[in-house]
């Protein structure tokens, strides 16, 4: 009987440290945005959301807001892999918040972006190669 239990005892040993219950670490998604003028006093809105394997998330709620108006849902865009929308211009410099919702992500993810309506346009005065030769002629 002793011996039996001593052969066991091993055995054991080597079958509850094999079976470890490892816990996989979640990547938190990548968030990128980008805001437009379209030029005629409106925003686009454009977030880019990447998850651990590289590829576009689509699952996700995206809005966006900032200090004068209301949060606005974004709509996936399957041409572009991003979530786009048109805003409303500001009429002074603003920071929009775009909040992510994501069941990749335990929290919301949030990406402050500021923007500045540009007065008006820049003027062009050279345009020319690098050897000097005007590209309008």
């Amino acid at each position: 009987m002793r011996l039996r239990v001593l052969l066991l005892l091993p055995v054991f040993f080597i079958l509850v440290t094999s079976c470890s219950n490892s816990v996989e670490e979640v990547a938190v998604p990548k968030v990128r945005a980008a805001f437009r003028n379209t030029g005629s006093e409106t925003v686009q809105a454009r977030v880019f959301i990447e998850g651990a394997d590289g590829n576009a998330v689509t699952g996700a709620v995206v809005t966006v807001k900032d200090g004068d108006n209301p949060p606005v849902q974004l709509d996936y865009n399957q041409a572009s892999l991003s979530y786009t929308g048109i805003l409303e211009e500001p009429n002074s410099d603003t920071v929009y918040t775009a909040e992510v919702s994501t069941i990749l992500s335990g929290n919301i993810i949030s990406l402050k972006a500021p923007y500045t309506k540009v007065k008006t346009a820049p003027n062009v005065t050279v345009f020319q190669d690098s050897q000097g030769n005007s590209v309008l002629l």
